[in-house]
């Protein structure tokens, strides 16, 4: 479900708005939408105004229900008449953002089940791991309303830079900030008292003192933004590969920096020399080893106890997982 950039030359002058409804077909609220947001641009990307008449060369940013291949997309790794599981990889958006032409775990949960099929919950870009995915729009409110009381159990596992030789209740609240906030770094939750409830136990599983590192399960009993990542760094044990709160800020914003350019390499918005330098980019080979293991609910009445695949780089031996 990615947005795509197409470019459309126009023989006979025209107004926007009448290009838009009378010869893409798009419905005027659809039109509207698309010029306002400046989806509609002059090849020297200047954006096109409502009314404006345009002809020759003209370029659509839109929205494509169906893009990718069945062969390019996921398959679910359980599922029942009301909702589904599938196992997110790492590197893979849950939802789509941006005008971006990349890939998201929403195009595989549409593909398979159509549009008013919806992740439960997110797990960051990241992240691997389960989701929960709702069929239909009633299914859908059932168990937002689990999330929302506190009624699925979810068990990450965990690899930390350092040695955790206890088991650890996190409990320090932290505040997400405002999406509209600006710079890259802003996208960091933090921990403060203007912040939120939040808790997370961790659970040492194995720990690896000739590489200092520490195998952990990770059970947060609240949802919030980055939670896992900000708790373990909080207490001086980030996790693995976490480029966001395990590294100073010239690092994380530097990654930061990789990823969008990343993402406009994936979309065609930046020259060949710049798509390189992103494909290159050795900050986007680093793997985060946070891993969403496990999911325990009941629904109609029926338990649940769902797993995605272990990771490889959770190389504990798997009798030890319980």
């Amino acid at each position: 479900m990615p947005f795509i950039r197409e470019r459309h030359y126009i023989q006979v002058p025209v107004k926007s708005t009448q290009f838009l409804i009378r010869v893409l077909g798009f419905s005027p609220k659809l039109a509207q939408k698309t010029i306002d947001k400046a989806r509609l641009r002059l090849p020297d990307n200047t954006p096109i105004h409502k009314s404006q008449l345009i002809s020759g060369e003209v370029w659509l940013t839109h929205f494509v229900d169906k893009y990718y291949p069945s062969s390019e997309l996921l398959a679910p790794i359980f599922s029942t008449k009301d909702f589904a599981v599938f196992d997110k990889p790492s590197k893979l958006l849950t939802h789509p953002k941006g005008t971006f032409t990349h890939k998201s775990l929403v195009d595989s949960i549409r593909s398979c089940y159509g549009q008013d099929a919806q992740p439960i919950h997110r797990l960051d870009y990241e992240t691997s791991g389960a989701i929960l995915v709702a069929k239909t729009r009633q299914s859908e409110k059932a168990l937002k309303q689990l999330v929302a009381t506190k009624q699925i159990e979810k068990l990450y596992l965990a690899k930390i830079r350092g040695i955790l030789r206890n088991k650890i209740l996190i409990d320090a609240p932290i505040y997400t900030p405002h999406k509209h906030a600006r710079g890259h770094l802003s996208i960091r939750s933090c921990i403060s008292d203007l912040g939120k409830d939040s808790r997370t136990l961790l659970t040492p599983i194995h720990i690896d003192t000739k590489h200092n590192c520490t195998y952990i399960h990770a059970r947060p009993f609240t949802g919030r933004t980055h939670q896992i990542r900000l708790h373990c760094a909080h207490i001086g044990l980030p996790i693995c590969g976490d480029l966001l709160y395990g590294a100073g800020d010239c690092a994380a914003d530097s990654y930061l920096n990789a990823l969008k350019e990343h993402f406009l390499a994936e979309s065609n918005i930046v020259d060949s020399s710049a798509q390189a330098k992103a494909t290159d980019n050795k900050l986007l080979a680093q793997t985060l080893c946070l891993h969403a293991f496990s999911l325990r609910f009941c629904y109609d009445s029926l338990r649940y106890a769902l797993y995605a695949s272990v990771p490889s780089w959770w190389q504990v031996d798997s009798s030890r997982l319980g």
